[in-house]
């Protein structure tokens, strides 16, 4: 009996542990190795666009939320009447642009963090009311200035080229602060600041970018799914 036991806690520690932990490992390699067709197979990107959004919309609706209460009444009144259409475009247009093979590859090999990047995106695109204004998808101030309103915003046209795209060159596709550290370091125990399970077939880990730090600032889900263990889900904390 107690050998049967012994070999219940053996394979739950390969399936629970070390498998999702090699799964990981096979994450970074692709990274390293700047292999989108290797993340394609590690990572579950749907899922994680999926896990992604509630973050990102309670993120943006602070945003335009701000944007709102600097506009005095009227144009509080048309932030207002504008927000139940834009809101949702950046949402998608952010997921789409940020959570793709090329992106993660091109975050990982600045050092900058997810969280830089959402925050970099939503707040050009909806942060900075008057940049644009009058401009077709100019961003928030486009349509309360007259211009061609919300019907003629361009979420995805205006976040083109800051993540993964190739039509915007140069200042402007920097993802991370010059301040960032751009290289050496990696993840160690040290930066792992918690550990669970999401059922039978799912288990998750909390990480910090700053090991030092007494708080996650990422939760990673995994699923195994198939034949193995793949990211499933990404809650940065905004």
């Amino acid at each position: 009996m107690k050998r049967f036991v012994a070999i219940v806690i053996v394979a739950a520690g390969l399936f629970y542990a070390v498998w999702p932990a090699y799964s990981g490992y096979s994450i970074k390699t692709a990274l390293d190795a700047k292999d989108p067709d290797a993340l394609r197979q590690r990572v579950d990107f749907e899922a994680v666009r999926g896990s992604m959004r509630p973050a990102i919309t309670a993120k943006v609706e602070n945003v335009l939320d701000d944007a709102a209460s600097r506009a005095g009444p009227s144009g509080a009144k048309i932030y207002a009447a504008l927000k139940l259409q834009i809101m949702p475009k950046i949402v998608e247009a952010t997921l789409a642009r940020a959570v793709t093979p090329d992106a993660l590859i091109r975050v990982y090999a600045e050092r900058g963090t997810i969280k830089e990047i959402l925050n970099k995106i939503i707040g050009e695109q909806a942060g900075k009311p008057g940049e644009q204004a009058g401009k077709p998808g100019g961003g928030l101030a486009g349509g309360a200035a007259g211009g061609d309103g919300p019907t003629g915003f361009d979420a995805g046209k205006l976040l083109g080229g800051l993540l993964g795209g190739k039509d915007a060159p140069g200042p402007e596709t920097k993802a991370v602060p010059a301040s960032a550290p751009k290289s050496g370091g990696g993840l160690t125990w040290r930066n792992i600041k918690g550990f669970g399970f999401d059922g039978p077939a799912g288990v998750y880990v909390r990480l910090a970018k700053d090991a030092a730090a007494s708080e996650a600032d990422l939760t990673a889900h995994m699923s195994f799914q198939g034949a193995g263990w793949v990211l499933t889900g990404l809650e940065p904390k905004l």
